[in-house]
């Protein structure tokens, strides 16, 4: 992973994940590195979260990727936007967010056993790549702490420091490697896999990557 990895998927089939990219969806670019570091994977691809920044892209991407992707997210409504992905390689989940906030543990705490049963069954075997932007938002951490040891790469968008609600400083410390996209509404690439930490200072395009 170095200058000319960058430079070559800028210029690569799977480019189209930097186009357009503003800091709503700052995270396509480390997707884009996080795809292309794990290509030739037997594993899925998991995005929690559908969105107008990462669903459409990554159904476009599977079209000719050996991996299936799963979409979930905890809104039937706005899931339905999507419904017209739904094929062999792209499965759509709807699951409840049953996620409460535990007075006495001073914690978030699923009241439900329902996303993280199904998250335990798409990670039995592991997961290449993870694109974590759900609602709640709370629930994030909670949800990244459940998948880390099966998955790859994680890919999590809202990482600016003044985004203390999603309580994302309670995860980084179980990541040897991590990098920054610094946009506004930054985005995180995390891994204990791939020395993600190698994209310091790198040039991606226009993008500022960084370890901190």
């Amino acid at each position: 992973m170095d200058q000319k990895f960058l430079d070559d998927l800028s210029e690569s089939s799977s480019s189209f994940l930097l186009e357009n990219v503003e800091s709503w969806c700052s995270h396509r670019p480390l997707l884009q590195i996080a795809l292309e570091l794990t290509k030739g994977s037997n594993k899925p691809i998991l995005e929690l979260g559908c969105g107008f920044g990462s669903t459409e892209q990554l159904h476009k991407y599977v079209e000719t990727d050996s991996r299936k992707l799963y979409s979930l997210d905890t809104n039937k409504e706005w899931l339905s936007k999507y419904k017209h992905l739904q094929n062999n390689k792209h499965e759509l989940v709807f699951k409840q967010d049953d996620l409460k906030f535990d007075r006495e543990k001073s914690e978030w705490c699923d009241t439900s056993r329902d996303i993280p049963d199904w998250l335990d069954y798409v990670c039995k075997d592991g997961i290449s790549v993870c694109l974590v932007d759900h609602a709640c938002g709370e629930r994030r951490h909670v949800d990244i702490k459940r998948i880390y040891e099966k998955c790859d790469i994680i890919v999590t968008h809202d990482t600016q420091p003044q985004a203390t609600g999603y309580m994302l400083g309670k995860i980084w410390h179980l990541f040897q490697y991590r990098c920054n996209l610094i946009m506004g509404d930054d985005a995180t690439i995390i891994s204990n896999k791939y020395d993600v930490g190698k994209l310091h200072k790198l040039k991606f395009k226009n993008f500022i990557l960084q370890k901190e």
